[in-house]
């Protein structure tokens, strides 16, 4: 019998217990899902992305500021030279991270303290911009993030409300974020199998 228990025991799923776990947890795991399509849209920007997630490629359409319509299929990650695929990635790394941030929370290179209902962000040597640092405030029943500040590698400071999340495919996304000055927004947000074809790309 108590083989049985032990057996039955070790088949659960882990509960998760610190609250990065549960956070991490209920934000669902993006490398799990077959493809996202989303776009991001702040004021009269707008970008759309397509995630080929198995691929690691994506598709990012976007106007650069020359007003040029911009479409590029970029490698994830891309460490090369191309200049418009250069902007892609640093788009998509952005608008993505926006996007899916707590599911992000336990990659290697970030570092994470809890203090309080909060979790203090922050990371060594990864990304674009490593001195980012932000600080959200999470529901302590739901493990959703509500809010979150920063301060930016640039030295810009931020603070935006967070909107419950929405279910798309095993995820939980918020999918609008407001400042004081602004709004983000993230519509036709899919989870699903995404085609793209050679990298590449091409503004004009």
């Amino acid at each position: 019998m108590l083989l049985l228990l032990a057996a039955a025991l070790a088949a659960e799923p882990a509960v998760p217990n610190s609250l990065l776990d549960r956070v991490v947890a209920r934000a669902g795991d993006p490398y799990r899902e077959p493809g996202l399509a989303f776009t991001f849209v702040a004021g009269d920007t707008s970008r759309a992305h397509r995630w080929d997630i198995p691929g690691q490629k994506a598709e990012v359409r976007w106007t650069d500021k020359e007003g040029r319509a911009c479409v590029a299929v970029v490698p994830v990650p891309y460490a090369g030279d191309d200049p418009v695929l250069k902007q892609a990635w640093a788009l998509f790394t952005n608008d993505q991270y926006w996007l899916l941030a707590p599911s992000k929370w336990k990659d290697p290179g970030t570092r994470v303290e809890t203090r309080d209902n909060a979790l203090v962000v922050s990371f060594e040597g990864v990304g674009l911009t490593p001195k980012d640092r932000y600080v959200a405030t999470i529901d302590p029943v739901t493990a959703d993030v509500t809010g979150w500040e920063y301060t930016l590698e640039s030295g810009r400071t931020g603070a935006w409300a967070w909107a419950p999340p929405t279910a798309v495919g095993g995820l939980h996304l918020s999918l609008e974020r407001t400042s004081p000055e602004r709004t983000i927004r993230f519509t036709g947000v899919i989870s699903a199998p995404v085609a793209l074809g050679a990298p590449g790309g091409t503004c004009g």
